[in-house]
């Protein structure tokens, strides 16, 4: 197996647009677009898939939309962005473009989400893999953890 560098994206000075704090995570939609949410920034930038920069979504703040701690980017069947932001525990929800949509809480639901289904459905890991509707309400089981315990669960392998 041979690895190939086949796009950059990011500069150690330049363009505000290409300096990034800490990428926490990517996602890529249909048409190439690439999502790279910054943690350290709160925010999440496009770039096309040459890697030239297309605009900057969402901010910090407390209000719809608005981003606290923003931990997993997902691209949805629903052609949306989904954002799992824990300091408030919710879902955040844009669309391709960058237009606010909708707040889903998950407070009430200790959840790490691993995917959402093309019904839209949440799929979580918490040492069970369950399957959520859009609005949180538990659908079903997918899966048990075979390995560890309470003690030594690692919540955060795939």
């Amino acid at each position: 197996m041979t690895i190939q560098q086949e796009l950059t994206i990011g500069e150690r000075d330049g363009w505000d647009e290409y300096l990034f704090g800490n990428v926490k995570d990517i996602a890529v939609d249909d048409s190439g677009r690439i999502f790279i949410l910054d943690s350290k920034r709160i925010q999440i930038r496009v770039f096309d898939e040459n890697s030239s920069y297309l605009k900057t979504i969402g901010k910090k703040g407390q209000g719809p939309g608005e981003l606290q701690t923003p931990q997993h980017i997902f691209t949805t069947w629903q052609d949306e962005i989904m954002i799992e932001d824990h300091s408030p525990r919710q879902f955040v929800f844009y669309t391709l473009e960058g237009d606010f949509l909708r707040n889903v809480s998950f407070a009430r639901v200790f959840i790490f989400t691993t995917g959402i289904d093309s019904g839209g459905n949440l799929i979580g890991n918490v040492q069970v893999l369950n399957r959520y509707s859009p609005e949180l309400v538990f659908l079903h089981t997918l899966g048990y953890s075979l390995e560890g315990d309470r003690s030594t669960y690692n919540y955060f392998r795939p």
